[in-house]
């Protein structure tokens, strides 16, 4: 199963290449893998991964008001 995840994610990356730059993909790199080893491990799950993010996004847009 771990390993259906992590290709699932790598099955991606068309997407994400397509819609960031290179800069941005290879700064968030280490941290997108961080994610889905999570997911893959059963540590986390995607829901759980998503909420953080979303958490994280808010408090950097009040941040910037």
């Amino acid at each position: 199963m771990a390993n259906r995840i992590r290709e699932a994610f790598k099955n991606t990356n068309g997407i994400v290449e397509h819609e960031f730059s290179d800069e941005v993909i290879k700064a968030s790199e280490k941290r997108v893998n961080e994610i889905i080893e999570r997911i893959a491990t059963g540590q986390s799950t995607f829901e759980e991964e998503d909420d953080r993010l979303m958490a994280e996004w808010e408090r950097n847009n009040q941040e910037d008001k």
